[in-house]
Parts: structure tokens; sequence; C-alpha cells
């Protein structure tokens, strides 16, 4: 502000900033010599540290190469990590880049947590078997020697550790998780038994659903020319028709309406086929465990199978009662190509039919153009107003 001309302030501005550049790199320089790793941090923490440093320097002029902050990482590392220094030694110098150095690092560190996790609970770690005490927080000696540990665990009823931090009762916990009520199906199954020429066997490699019970299906439709199909281990087979079955799953104690769409009648197999790329493909997510399987829509369980000699048996049954077929069969009804344009959130008529007769999905057609009035009102534009040429000074 006391300058009068732009010369005057520009030497004003290096007079002022140079010298707090060279002021910087000092300061900068011996927060990074002096660096030591922070107890608290993780190798992540404290590479991220020493790059930030390194960063500064290199934009004020003083770049560190990358040899040296090696070398400085490892000369920072707790003592349970020296052997990577003589690792790193050993190693070619292509190969002794930061970015490898980083990856090891983490490794060796998952490891470490890892090793800690798993150590028996009522073994001492060589570390702990000096003769030296320590105090703790509360400023009484602990001796390191002594073996006792308080509590008593209730649930695996080990000595040494309470259930919260149990390893077996987490384990258990995890599971019951990701089974999403697996751990009924054993229950369930007892007290519904499924006839065995009426099971159907989960089949990872089948290409379609397939059964050889031609009286189940509720709208049959027999192929003109048979179907070479694959199953799981690999061979083909001839299907000659395909339809809709109608079905109840067992989920959650209790028997629920469905239905199978699509499945494929093929009198050479003795068994029926519930096919996973089937179900995955419409977007049904399948979850396994050494007890069953699930699969989901939107995390909701549809449908389980129980694990019976390595194999996964469906809890699905075929009725033919009255009711049973009547409600499938209105789950199964051909819907118009109106309602399908509404569905596919009133996507172009035209890709809507191309999409259906693609996946071979059963509609109704309709004749002449359809007339959907959302799309009208909501499709349609307005022409903006043009600017009036008259100027009117009272009223009309």
């Amino acid at each position: 502000m006391n300058c009068d001309t732009a010369n005057g302030m520009w030497n004003k501005l290096l007079s002022v900033y140079e010298q707090m550049s060279d002021t910087s790199i000092t300061i900068v320089q011996q927060k990074f010599y002096r660096y030591t790793m922070d107890p608290k941090d993780n190798i992540a923490g404290h590479i991220s540290k020493l790059e930030n440093l390194s960063r500064q320097l290199k934009q004020l002029g003083e770049p560190i190469s990358e040899s040296m902050l090696i070398t400085k990482i490892l000369m920072t590392l707790p003592d349970s990590y020296r052997h990577f220094y003589s690792a790193c030694d050993s190693m070619n110098s292509a190969n002794r880049t930061l970015e490898q150095l980083t990856t090891r690092l983490m490794v060796e560190e998952i490891r470490q947590v890892q090793g800690q996790e798993v150590r028996d609970d009522g073994a001492e770690s060589s570390a702990l078997t000096a003769t030296k005490g320590k105090y703790n927080k509360s400023q009484k000696y602990v001796n390191k020697n002594d073996n006792t540990k308080p509590g008593k665990c209730n649930h695996c009823k080990k000595p040494g550790h309470w259930k919260r931090d149990c390893r077996i009762f987490k384990k258990e916990q995890e599971e019951k998780k990701s089974t999403s009520g697996l751990e009924l199906i054993g229950v369930q199954r007892k007290n519904e038994e499924i006839d065995d020429s009426d099971k159907w066997y989960v089949d990872s490699g089948a290409s379609d659903h397939m059964t050889n019970r031609k009286e189940w299906f509720v709208d049959y439709k027999h192929f003109d020319v048979h179907s070479l199909v694959r199953i799981g281990d690999g061979k083909h087979i001839m299907a000659v028709g395909k339809g809709n079955l109608n079905i109840y799953t067992y989920v959650d104690n209790k028997w629920i309406k469905g239905y199978l769409e699509n499945v494929l009648y093929v009198p050479d197999p003795k068994v029926n086929l519930f096919s996973c790329g089937a179900c995955l493909d419409k977007g049904i997510t399948m979850v396994t465990d050494s007890k069953g399987c699930s699969f989901k829509i939107n995390n909701r369980v549809i449908a389980v199978g129980v694990r019976e000699n390595k194999l996964f048996t469906m809890l699905i049954k075929t009725d033919f009662s009255q009711e049973i077929g009547h409600c499938a069969n209105v789950a199964v009804k051909k819907l118009t190509l109106e309602h399908w344009h509404k569905i596919l959130c009133h996507q172009n008529v035209k890709h809507v039919r191309e999409y259906l007769k693609h996946n071979e999905i059963q509609f109704t057609d309709i004749q002449g153009q359809l007339f959907c009035e959302p799309c009208i009102y909501g499709k349609q534009h307005k022409e903006t107003f043009t600017q009036s040429e008259t100027i009117t000074t009272e009223p009309v």
C-alpha cells in the first residue's frame, strides 16, 4: 500500500516472501529429518505424513528423492518391521520403489494384526517373558510375568477374556448375519418333508430351470424343433417344450405362493434342476454357506435351500389344488403392451415391444398407436410467448 510503482511493489514482495520461503524450507526440512513414527498411526498414515513433507519440500524447490524417502520410512519403522530394512537392501534397484514398499508394509501390517488376533488366549507372547514390569495408567506396578487374567467367558467357558471379546462368539454372530435366517432351515426341513421325486436340486451349470414332470406345467408350449440345453456336467440334453409352474417356497416358517417361468420340459433327467444362472440373470442374488443357500431380491429372501449330501436342495413344492392354480395363473397372466409401457417408465413403445420379444416375455399387443395420457402431459412442451408490439393504456 505504501508503494507508488509496480516495480516497487514487486521488490517489496520479493524482500518479504523470498525470506519467508527460505525460512519455510528450513522448517520443513527440520520436520522431515526429525520425524518419528507416532505409535497411534498405522503404516498408511505414517507413509502419508512423510510423503506430505516431501511434497511440501518439492513445492518449495527442494525435492526429496524417492530413494531418500524410502530410507527415511524404513528408519522410522517400529522394531517389528526392522527386517524390511535388510530385505530392501537385497532387492534390485529397479524393483525398489515407494509403491512396492508401501504395499509390502501394509500386507505385513495385516499379518501382524491377524497373528495377534489368533494368538491363543491362555498363551503369553514371547515378548512378555521379560522380567521387567511396567506402570499402567493408574500408576500401579504390573508384573509382565503375571499369567493371571481377569474374567471367564460365559460362551466358550475359557478363562482370560469376556464374552464380548470371544472370537468364537463373534464368528458365530457373523455367520448368523451372513446366512440371513438359514440357521432355521434345519428345523424347517424336519417339519416340512418333500418327496424325493418332487425335489429341486440347485445346479450352477444348468442354463435354465428343468423338469421331467410335464403334468406340473400351467401353460405348456411344445417346441416345433427340439432345443439343446446344457447341464452342470457339461453335457447337452434335449428340451421338447417349456412353460410356467405354480410353486410354493418355504421361507420364515411358512409357504409362500409363487411361480417359476420359462421352465424347460426335459424328459431325460430323473431330477428337477433349479438353475442359478437363470436367477442371476433376473437380478436375484444368491447367498451360500456350509448349511444352505438363499435367493434374495432387494435383500428380501424369496427362496431357500438346504445342503444334503454336498448338494443344495430347494425348499420348493408344487401343488395342484384349484386355489393354488388360480393364484398362480393370475401371477403369470399376460400383461398388455400398455401395462409394460408403464412398468418400464413410459419407454418408447417400439423399444418396449422389441425388449419383450427379445426376452420371450408374452404380452398382449395393441392395434394402432398407443395413447398414453401421462406421456402426452409429461413430454409435451410449451411455446414461448412472443413479445407484444402493442401498448395498452386502458382496460379493453
